[in-house]
């Protein structure tokens, strides 16, 4: 079984606990990545969508926009992406160093497209949710991309 969320994670550490009456050695420990904060390597999510602004600031329509994208568009659930909100400046590398295989950006002020990370997963920076909003042909070259990306 491979944890995709905390849930499933916590049922699994109970179902080996048996297993390791004096816990889970080291050994095993020193595949999980280290980086704190990180929910994707916990959770396991297969995707990482990052979204250039603030909660806060997302309008109810984007957020909408980004379960009809997830849910549509990749037929994805909520357990199998991790969202998370950088700054313009730090979607780089936020992206880059994101330890899931498939990662998306939205609202980055660089250009449009694929971008490829050191250890060979691509990264898609689109539009912003926002302009998804009013521009159909910017949803049309997010929908061919998505289809590459599947």
């Amino acid at each position: 079984m491979n944890p995709n969320t905390p849930e499933q994670l916590a049922r699994l550490l109970d179902q080996i606990s048996a297993t390791y009456p004096n816990g889970i050695p080291r050994e095993a420990l020193r595949r999980v990545p280290e980086r704190e904060g990180s929910v994707e390597e916990v959770a396991g999510a297969d995707f990482h969508i990052f979204i250039v602004g603030s909660d806060a600031a997302t309008s109810e329509a984007s957020k909408d926009l980004l379960v009809a994208i997830t849910s549509k568009g990749l037929k994805i659930g909520g357990a199998d992406y991790t969202t998370s909100y950088t700054t313009d400046e730090a979607a780089q590398a936020a992206a880059s160093g994101s330890a899931s295989r498939k990662v998306i950006v939205f609202g980055a002020s660089r250009e449009n497209g694929w971008v490829e990370r050191p250890h060979g997963n691509p990264v898609l920076f689109t539009s912003s949710l926002e302009a998804l909003l009013s521009d159909a042909t910017l949803k049309k070259a997010l929908w061919r991309d998505l289809q590459s990306l599947m």
